[in-house]
């Protein structure tokens, strides 16, 4: 069996994988392995896609502010349109978390720009929502939605024309150790080089692994959504994203439709997630319980997998105990905003170069928080 040699090999063509053999490319022989047909057919092709500053822990929300350089201004050529579309978001509070809104607001403030809206601004912007559920809402005007599509063949397209290769249906099979680095065996043949970085998303322990490393006990937790019609003659297309926080909700417009979400987080393994039909019809009586709104039928649903490391931070760095196998994992309902920062970090960290300004000063400690030798006992 021909070896195919390289620099380093990414393990995964979802987001994180596709940023990362961008980043890689160009400055090393990079291969892009991805075990499906086609690049980000799992957790990548099924996010909801939000561009918020507001989302997430303060490590997350470094990161997408950091993210928020590289979509206002894209490499010429990346993509045909622009990545972001703004439509605005609005996390919302019920009444008896007025305080809490409050609050959060006044943390939001100090780093992005947000306004306190009243329910009556709330069902201005969305006038089905039933009267006397939601109090006060944090408006965030700069929040986007993200063509996830576009993004990701950006990163591909890029990666191609620096001289990277990327092979489909190849599945790993096989991690060997040898003198000159890894052998790794796929359906599809067999690849060699130094450095692996593994992007496997819900498959990243199972890769880890085969090439000898200890599992960090990743969880992939099903996500689902569903699209429903909004009543006849309603115009939804100007609606921002509205989540209604803790109550497990979101829903924003999508193609003149409603696109739901229950925020479900259920424990899975890895796998070509489906959506369960409980969680398919708590979706459906959620957003009938704050919307003027009968759902009478599912136009489509869904389900992916978004998986998170134990204390929900990504996991980005060389494995403490198998020298050139490098994790970018565990990005959890992050991954499409903080792909491109965390696949900036990895390539400066495989080509032990220093961090670029911008993501050393992004958040206190950023490389020893994110790196996988905070499981490891010292």
């Amino acid at each position: 069996m021909k070896t195919v040699t390289a620099d380093v090999i990414v393990i995964g063509a979802g987001i994180a994988g596709a940023a990362a053999a961008w980043e890689l490319s160009g400055h090393m022989n990079t291969l892009l392995l991805e075990q499906e047909e086609q690049p980000g057919y799992h957790a990548t092709g099924r996010s909801a896609a939000l561009f918020s500053e507001l989302y997430g822990d303060p490590l997350n929300r470094a990161l997408i502010r950091s993210a928020n350089r590289f979509f206002q201004q894209t490499p010429e050529g990346f993509a045909d349109s622009p990545i972001l579309q703004k439509a605005g978001a609005l996390f919302c509070y019920s009444p008896d978390e007025m305080s809490l809104a409050e609050q959060l607001f006044a943390e939001a403030c100090k780093v992005s720009k947000v306004e306190l809206w009243s329910e009556r601004q709330i069902m201005s912007r969305v006038p089905l929502l039933k009267k006397g559920l939601l109090g006060k809402a944090i408006w965030e005007p700069g929040a986007a939605a993200i063509d996830v599509h576009s993004l990701l063949h950006g990163f591909l397209k890029g990666f191609r024309q620096k001289g990277g290769s990327l092979f489909t249906d190849s599945r790993v099979q096989q991690i060997t150790a040898c003198e000159a680095g890894f052998v790794i065996k796929t359906g599809k043949g067999q690849f060699q080089a130094p450095r692996i970085i593994n992007a496997a998303g819900a498959w990243a322990d199972q890769v880890a692994v085969m090439a000898g490393a200890n599992s960090l006990k990743m969880v992939p937790k099903r996500r689902t959504v569903i699209v429903v019609d909004p009543p006849e003659n309603i115009d939804v297309s100007d609606w921002p994203f509205l989540e209604v926080v803790g109550k497990e909700l979101y829903f924003k417009p999508d193609a003149g439709q409603l696109f739901v979400s229950p925020e479900d987080a259920s424990p899975d393994i890895p796998c070509d997630a489906q959506p369960e039909e409980l969680d398919v019809a708590v979706a459906a009586d959620h957003i009938m319980k704050y919307l003027n709104l009968d759902v009478r039928k599912i136009n489509n649903k869904w389900a992916g997998l978004r998986t998170f490391a134990a204390d929900e931070v990504p996991v980005v760095g060389e494995d403490p105990d198998i020298p050139g196998f490098f994790w970018l994992a565990g990005l959890g309902g992050y991954g499409i905003q903080t792909a491109q920062p965390l696949a900036g970090i990895m390539a400066s960290l495989v080509m032990e170069r220093p961090l670029p300004v911008y993501l050393e000063q992004a958040y206190p400690d950023l490389l020893s928080s994110i790196s996988p030798r905070r499981f490891h006992n010292p």
